[in-house]
């Protein structure tokens, strides 16, 4: 099973977390998030989305690196 797929399954082990590749559909992002698919396009059109998202092709991809530093813990993120 791929890394998206093993994300979208619901098991965010964080060996499933370190093997995305460098950017995801915002499906998957918003899934992370806990945002349902509304809410997530959503914030995109609107510029609120809270990591960044480029669009590829005519869909969305969120850059992996900065979602994952966004779920980090505050102390985390704080530290680096």
């Amino acid at each position: 099973m791929n890394a998206v797929r093993t994300a979208r399954s619901g098991k965010y082990s964080p060996e499933a977390l370190a093997a995305l590749p460098p950017a995801i559909p915002l499906s998957v992002a918003n899934e992370l998030l806990s945002l349902g698919r509304t809410v997530g396009y959503r914030m995109v059109r609107e510029g609120r989305y809270p990591v960044t998202v480029v669009e590829v092709g005519g869909s969305y991809r969120v850059i992996t690196a900065d979602l994952l530093h966004f779920l980090r813990p505050r102390t985390s993120r704080n530290a680096a």
